[in-house]
């Protein structure tokens, strides 16, 4: 097992790798929503970024990328583009999500110049929409009041009194993984003698069955019965069950609450049959990362937590306490490690990752015994990574004696 670790412009060092020479590009672009702030995430990485990524990729090897729900579809255009055969889509379902969305309403008042007010701790406020007529019900926007809870905001002008509770956008609930090949150089199984690298490692990374968990098949329909009769086939049901478990699907949640209610119960077992991993923790993506400083993230060009913001409002939702790893879209290690198993070779195969961020595809190729090669831009995101793989090296020395050192 090796883990290196590239500081620099992907366009620039992608050139200079060995061609034909990795097994998975697993990796988290920029999504091009400018998120936080962020001067790197100002466009999708286009063709000339895959096209590299191409060249030193083995015949048959895959590709994973994260991408963003407004964004995707340039993302997959640009991969395919360059050459890459797009296979499937994973979707990353969550119910841990704020929106980000812009009040309609408060920019009616702000335009107008006003500054909101609190509504002051004790009962709610109603107030009127104007031109309403105050009835007992209704369901009308015109003949219905607003109720304000205390700590929330009264709208002022007409304007906003009429368009309060417009919004821009959805409660984030699920992220898409891309995935892709590389074309084969023949057939999946000329390639896999050839390049040692073809298709999807399926029994890594199957969802174990818990008990009384069945599988059906052979279930097509009715099926006539003695004497003419059709009995549903329901009733002669056979059932089959996989040593390793269920044939790993293309959807991923996280066990919240929220998720599961999704999912209806068989055998009391909610959303069983897909795989799950919640988001990482402030202790997960902090680990090996104690000695170094704490930063607070950036948030639309301002840095830092809520100075400026009112301990519990809406906007300080989007702030966070200063941490050391402060990269603002860290992806758990548990969720990366799937995807690594996903996509391994019989001999591991070298994993690349070409945006590596604070390293979680890193630590997730030590803790499943395959070489990485991680490249990013930003040196302060390489020195967390760097503290981060060179921790999980430890944990795993640990947790293996170093029998496999």
């Amino acid at each position: 097992m090796t883990t290196e670790l590239i500081q620099g412009n992907c366009l620039e060092i992608l050139p200079t790798m060995e061609a034909n020479s990795i097994d998975t590009i697993l990796t988290d672009p920029p999504y091009g929503l400018s998120f936080m702030g962020k001067n790197w995430d100002h466009g999708v990485p286009g063709v000339p970024y895959w096209t590299a990524a191409l060249r030193v990729a083995k015949p048959g090897a895959t590709l994973m990328a994260f991408g963003g729900t407004r964004t995707h579809h340039r993302l997959m255009c640009a991969i395919e583009d360059a050459g890459w055969v797009l296979r499937d889509v994973i979707m990353w379902v969550y119910g841990q999500g704020y929106p980000k969305s812009h009040n309609i309403s408060k920019a009616l008042d702000t335009a107008a110049g006003f500054v909101r007010e609190k509504v002051p701790s004790g009962p709610p406020v109603r107030r009127m929409i104007p031109g309403a007529t105050q009835v007992a019900t209704g369901s009308s926007l015109k003949s219905t009041e607003r109720l304000y809870q205390p700590g929330t905001e009264i709208p002022v002008t007409p304007e906003a009194l009429v368009w309060d509770g417009w919004g821009t956008a959805l409660k984030p609930a699920w992220e898409p993984i891309i995935i892709a090949m590389k074309p084969t150089d023949g057939t999946y199984a000329q390639n896999a003698l050839k390049w040692g690298v073809a298709g999807l490692h399926i029994d890594s990374a199957r969802v174990r069955v818990a008990e009384n968990d069945r599988h059906e098949y052979g279930v097509t329909g009715n099926t006539p019965g003695n004497g003419g009769v059709v009995y549903s086939a329901r009733k002669n049901i056979a059932y089959q069950q996989h040593a390793e478990g269920r044939w790993p699907a293309n959807l991923v949640h996280d066990g919240s609450d929220t998720v599961m209610a999704l999912f209806p119960i068989v055998n009391g077992l909610p959303a069983a049959r897909f795989y799950y991993c919640a988001k990482a923790s402030k202790t997960e993506r902090n680990a090996g990362c104690e000695k170094l400083p704490l930063v607070g993230k950036v948030f639309n060009g301002q840095s830092n937590h809520s100075a400026n913001k009112a301990p519990g409002s809406v906007e300080d939702k989007f702030s966070t306490a200063p941490m050391q790893n402060h990269h603002p879209t860290v992806k758990p290690v548990v969720l990366m490690r799937y995807l690594v198993r996903l996509s391994a070779t019989p001999t591991g195969g070298i994993v690349l990752d070409m945006f590596t961020g604070s390293g979680t595809t890193g630590v997730a190729t030590i803790w499943e015994d395959r070489d990485f090669k991680g490249i990013e831009l930003d040196p302060e995101y390489i020195t967390i990574a760097e503290a981060r793989t060179q921790h999980a090296i430890m944990e795993y020395k640990k947790a293996y004696q170093g029998s496999l050192w």
